[in-house]
Formats: C-alpha cells, structure tokens, sequence
C-alpha cells in the first residue's frame, strides 16, 4: 500500500532582530557606548567569543541592529565612537583595528595591526578616544600613543607624556567631551580623579572622586554634567556627577539597598540630554 510522508522544515535567520521590545540577551558584557543622535551600542556574549556580538539599540531601548560572527574575547573587547560617527571595535589580544558601521553593523575597514611596532599595534590597548582629525590617542601597555587613521605614529599629547614613557596613576577610562575636551578618569580606588585636558595635552584641573570603584569612561551631557558610576566604601553602587559652576559631585541615583534603582551596574553611557544608560553582566 502506498505511504503518504510529510516533511516539514523551519528556516531560522540568525541575524533576525528580536521582537519588539526586547534586546538580546548577554552574561559578559564587555562595552557600551553612545552616539550623538541618541543610539546605545554593545559589545556582549553569552557564554564564549563563539557568541560574541555587537549590537545598537535606540533610546528607547528598540534593536537596530546586531552583528554576529565576530570571534572577539569578551573580557578584552571595546567599542568606541569613531571621528565620523561610526564604530570602533578591538580586542586587547589581537593586533587589529576594526572600523563597523553604525548604521548596520557591517565591516566598513579593518586595519592589521604591526606586529614589530613600527605602526599601529591594538594588543594591549585598554583605551583609545579618537580625536576630531581622525587621529587615535590610545593607552596601550600603560603607555600613551598616538597615532593617524592609517596607523602612523602622530605626535604624543604634551602633558599627557610627551615621550612614551608610562602613565603616572591609572588613567583607564578618558572621554572627549560634547565641550570638546579631553576628560582622563584615574580608576585608583582611594584617591582617583577626574581630570579636564585640552586635546592639546594642557592639563586644566583635577579632582577628587568620592567612590572607591569607578570601571566607566566619564560622560558629559549638553548641560556640562560630568557623570560617573562606581561604588562607595560600603560597595553600594552610585552615579554621581560634577559641574564646575557648583565645583562638586553630587549622588543622582543610588543602590537598590537604599530604596532606589541600582544594583551592581558598572557599565554607563549619558545621551546629550543627560538620559543614562547603565548596564552590568547578566541582562541587566
């Protein structure tokens, strides 16, 4: 007798958006930035570089866009706006540079990094901010470096050491300003500092951060408010921010053990009209 059979298959497109109002979901979550026109990015993954991702959403937390594939380390990942408004992402153990879209995520250049030196070399670097001319200021190995879009080296920032010579206080996380200047967070837990430069390298002042953990870069929104997120001496979390016409930091939000919103998070990013984003591991 014949036999009827039934097949049934299932295309799955592993680059589809999740639904409305969702995100993807990470554990790691290696960075987090924003853009000027309101857009968060990430760099995140679940269990292993095998599902390392970046991906962008909007203010309103919708997803633009997620780009998979990219076989990064999520404990050594960072993203960073570029000069021209797209996405720089490296890993500290790999000597390349690449340079994504922000619209799509696509691969718009990648830059091999010189493995004797000469040239651009991003193993090792913890930070980088580009500067308005395109050009890279970088810590790499606790040292500043500069360097041009083509990986050339460029002079170093005066003040900040005008020879390669290592970097006095732990100045991890820095950040270009919407004023234009260069804002340096010194990570120390006792006695770290914020501290204002002029892209040339001028130093203009510093002060005293009152949190013992700061693992963020210092963001500035269009009103001039500085913000940071860390811990206190009790390990309570806090964003805190700085303006100089009242020459102090102020506590905005504290821990959800103080009746209020935060808990654990040490990942942050402030959109120009001062909305805060902050983030830590484990879909939060």
């Amino acid at each position: 007798p014949a036999t009827e059979v039934a097949r049934w298959y299932m295309i799955v497109d592993e680059n589809a958006l999740p639904p409305q109002g969702k995100m993807p979901e990470w554990y790691y979550l290696s960075d987090m930035i924003s853009d000027g026109d309101g857009n968060v990015y990430f760099a995140s993954a679940v269990e292993s570089e095998d599902d390392f991702i970046v991906w962008s959403v909007t203010k309103d937390l919708e997803t633009r866009w997620i780009r998979k594939g990219l076989q990064y380390d999520h404990e050594e990942a960072h993203i960073e706006i570029s000069s021209d408004g797209n996405l720089y992402l490296w890993d500290e153990g790999k000597h390349s540079l690449l340079k994504l879209s922000s619209k799509d995520g696509s691969t718009i250049s990648k830059l091999e990094g010189d493995k004797n030196r000469n040239r651009l070399n991003m193993k090792g670097c913890t930070s980088m901010i580009p500067y308005n001319d395109g050009s890279l200021l970088m810590v790499i190995n606790n040292v500043f470096a500069r360097f041009n879009e083509d990986g050339e080296r460029a002079p170093y920032v005066k003040d900040l050491k005008s020879s390669p010579k290592k970097a006095s206080g732990d100045f991890t996380f820095f950040n270009i300003g919407i004023d234009g200047y260069l804002y340096m967070l010194d990570r120390s837990s006792s006695d770290g500092e914020l501290a204002k430069y002029e892209t040339s390298g001028t130093k203009i002042w510093s002060k005293y951060i009152p949190l013992n953990s700061k693992e963020c870069r210092p963001c500035q929104d269009e009103r001039g408010f500085i913000y940071i997120i860390g811990t206190d001496d009790k390990s309570n979390t806090r964003i805190v921010r700085y303006h100089t016409s009242g020459d102090s930091f102020e506590t905005i939000i504290k821990d959800l053990k103080e009746d209020s919103l935060l808990h654990e998070e040490d990942k942050l990013t402030v959109l120009p009209d001062g909305t805060m984003f902050a983030a830590k591991y484990y879909n939060r």
